[in-house]
């Protein structure tokens, strides 16, 4: 008998063996987007590489309903559920998932690269940010920005760059 076999997968039964909230990362993300949700399944204890978690996700028939699914995901794959963003970048990083996907990915290259943390690095970046920003703003209305929700950051200090974005 399986483990899903043991454990009914109602919708009561799996919203009562919600776990600690977590995060899921890389291709794990991937294959279950798009989800609202991630908690450890408590009823099901973990192995040695896997972990049973229970997915909550927007139902594709009712966008007002969500549902909740078993799934078994590798133990690389998991991440604590992220603090409350203390800046409006952490903010936008934690609400854009592929941004912080795509800053992974460049953080991977670069140490591939041996490039170590450095003034110059941080210049250079700056420099292609201030170019896409200002083609962005060339685009005027027609520019595709995303909405950010500063009411979830967790401080009361407002960073120059924040007011620099009129936040």
């Amino acid at each position: 008998m399986s483990s899903n076999e043991q454990h009914p997968t109602t919708a009561d039964a799996l919203e009562d063996r919600k776990g600690y909230p977590i995060k899921l990362i890389g291709s794990t993300a991937k294959k279950h987007r798009p989800y609202n949700g991630v908690w450890f399944d408590a009823a099901i204890p973990a192995t040695r590489n896997y972990y049973y978690v229970i997915i909550q996700k927007p139902d594709p028939d009712d966008e007002l309903q969500d549902y909740l699914e078993p799934a078994r995901v590798c133990k690389s794959n998991v991440e604590d559920v992220p603090e409350a963003p203390t800046t409006y970048l952490e903010a936008a990083v934690q609400q854009v998932p592929q941004l912080e996907e795509r800053l992974i990915n460049f953080a991977k290259m670069v140490a591939k690269c041996r490039i170590s943390k450095s003034r110059e690095l941080s210049d250079l970046i700056a420099k292609h940010i201030d170019r896409e920003t200002s083609l962005l703003i060339r685009k005027g209305p027609a520019a595709n920005y995303k909405i950010i929700d500063t009411s979830v950051i967790n401080s009361a200090v407002v960073s120059d760059n924040e007011e620099a974005v009129g936040i």
